[in-house]
């Protein structure tokens, strides 16, 4: 295959599996064209062309009546042949416990997936106000959310400013300055070691963002303490982080994590 072959062979494969990556973020309410273009930076007519194709092989559906774009059948066949994906956030789950049984507040499991930020488990707070929307199994540009950001902060400079270019038309529903924004939160997660910083989607939520040790082959990891602000202010933030320490040391430690 000569080089130019191999070039747009390339830009065909990334261009599907960005179109694939906008309709899951749709969930279960669907995706629009509109909304799978603007994602993607791509033109309408290219996009409705790769759709109608997707759809035809079975990884995309198309409802009838409101025109929305959704994951197919066949890549939920695919994801059933792949257990031990599933198994990696086990390990997890005891820490996730402990931690939400220690404060009380909204607690998100946040994964790397490639340029996505997955929310592998949400245990929502022990009181009445309800803590943003994000859902177990939803995904989000990497970088929205406290626990996402720490994640981020881990990666190299290069690494962070390909994702920020290659998620640029996707951050932007969250201000035209939102680049700037995550730049500065990533070197401030750097600097004090945890991520301290409103929602971008719920404005009066704010996040306690901490990386955690990878256990086996879990992907990069943030744990994500959402609440309101006044929550998380002085000793209630340090009480949470030294939770999270502890909880670190009694479930995801490596002398435990071998067992």
């Amino acid at each position: 295959m000569s080089a130019p072959q191999e070039t747009q062979g390339t830009q065909i494969l990334d261009r599907t599996v960005g179109i694939l990556r906008s309709v899951s973020y749709g969930g279960d309410a669907g995706a629009r064209l509109s909304d799978i273009a603007a994602d993607c930076n791509l033109p309408a007519p290219t996009v409705r062309r790769i759709l109608k194709r997707l759809v035809e092989l079975g990884m995309l559906a198309q409802d009838a009546e409101t025109r929305r774009y959704f994951v197919g059948t066949f890549l939920s066949e695919l994801s059933e042949r792949t257990p031990h994906y599933g198994n990696v956030f086990e390990p997890y789950m005891p820490f996730v416990d402990e931690v939400h049984a220690g404060c009380g507040d909204t607690i998100y499991l946040l994964a790397q997936s490639g340029h996505d930020c997955y929310c592998a488990c949400r245990k929502e707070a022990s009181y009445a106000i309800r803590m943003g929307t994000l859902q177990a199994g939803q995904r989000l540009p990497l970088g929205i959310g406290a626990g996402s950001v720490a994640a981020m902060a881990d990666l190299p400079d290069d690494d962070i400013e390909f994702i920020i270019r290659d998620n640029i038309m996707r951050y932007r529903r969250y201000g035209d300055d939102f680049p700037d924004r995550l730049r500065r939160m990533i070197e401030d997660t750097r600097r004090d070691g945890f991520c301290f910083s409103p929602s971008p989607v719920t404005p009066e939520v704010y996040g306690l963002g901490v990386l955690l040790p990878r256990v086996g082959t879990a992907p990069r990891l943030g744990i994500s303490v959402a609440t309101v602000r006044s929550r998380l202010e002085g000793d209630a933030r340090r009480m949470r982080l030294e939770l999270i320490e502890r909880a670190i040391e009694r479930h995801l430690s490596s002398d435990n994590s071998s067992h």
